[in-house]
């Protein structure tokens, strides 16, 4: 009875004791996928540690969205198998950032960094990422890059740390996802002209990354540069929001996207028979009957900046367009 009574006991303390190990498969994009991105406001990341509950389910999103494409490398940077295409949208602005990594089962370095008027070429990438995660795992390594640009060659050194600093359950707008594991990458860098220090730069990001999803989840980011702090945060878009089966090849015509204070929407069939928009979190927010009619036009000043889902529905009920609109 005694040995029955301790094997119990070890079970037990084992089961409490278990973490979640997360994978390279488990996390990273996958050639070819495109992920979408919502930008939210900045807020305080949370607690450190096991069996956490990080409740963001009221955060705001605002009017920066994003898609990140994966495709192949390039012969510019030999050491990166990936190349992560980012294209955001600002009010109206648009930026594209590519990131050229090495993406193996153990790790993820960045070889270089191409965005609008300057580029970076590692001589010693940088460490992104390792495999597999693990909560209180780290690693620290240092880099060292060229940066080119307006007529200029920066030499630019650091040391980045990576380090699971939490593990439990994340809490969105639209989903929650249990098992989630968050990352505290920590960077000081030092930019040198000619051979003098003339910026040093810190940055903190905290990101949680769950089985299934590939990427981050949430990411809050704050850098911090000549006694100046900017801060940011972005969202994973649930790809599940809005993705019931099309039953009629219809595509309507939204315009502007992103919009303001009103929303056209053109192409309407006799077919469809209301617009409903949704916000992330799967709440109904506007709905337009559309009955006999070839457009309409949408009053959205009342809805507060970010992306939302728009689709047309049947007579039925059945979904005959899925688009994803902004307000900004």
């Amino acid at each position: 009875m005694k040995h029955l009574i301790l094997s119990a006991a070890l079970f037990s303390a084992g089961v409490l004791c278990a973490q979640t190990t997360l994978s390279s498969s488990d996390v990273s994009p996958v050639m070819g996928e495109v992920v979408d991105i919502v930008g939210v406001d900045y807020v305080n990341p949370g607690s450190a540690g096991a069996n956490q509950t990080w409740d963001f389910s009221n955060i705001t999103t605002t009017n920066v969205t994003a898609q990140t494409e994966v495709f192949a490398s390039n012969a510019n940077y030999p050491g990166a198998n990936f190349n992560y295409v980012t294209t955001a949208v600002n009010g109206g602005q648009t930026s594209v950032t590519s990131n050229f990594v090495d993406l193996t089962a153990n790790s993820v370095l960045v070889h270089g960094i191409e965005v609008t008027g300057a580029d970076i070429v590692y001589s010693d990438p940088q460490l992104a990422m390792f495999f597999p995660m693990t909560l209180n795992d780290a690693q620290t390594d240092a880099f060292t890059a060229t940066m080119t640009g307006q007529g200029m060659t920066i030499d630019r050194t650091g040391t980045t740390t990576v380090t699971i600093d939490g593990e439990g359950t994340l809490i969105l707008p639209n989903q929650t996802y249990q098992n989630a594991l968050r990352v505290h990458v920590t960077s000081t860098i030092e930019d040198a002209y000619m051979g003098q220090v003339y910026a040093t730069t810190t940055t903190e990001v905290y990101a949680w990354y769950a089985a299934g999803v590939h990427g981050y989840i949430l990411q809050f980011s704050s850098l911090t540069s000549q006694g100046q702090t900017a801060q940011s945060g972005a969202m994973f878009v649930d790809q599940t929001i809005g993705t019931e089966e099309v039953e009629e090849d219809l595509t309507l015509t939204i315009s502007p996207n992103p919009f303001n204070t009103e929303v056209k929407i053109d192409n309407l069939t006799e077919s469809v028979e209301k617009i409903e928009i949704y916000d992330l979190s799967g709440k109904v927010v506007k709905t337009v009957v559309t009955e006999n009619v070839t457009s309409t036009i949408i009053a959205t000043d009342d809805l507060q900046k970010g992306m939302y889902i728009l689709k047309a529905f049947g007579e039925e009920g059945e979904v005959l367009d899925t688009q994803k609109v902004v307000k900004q």
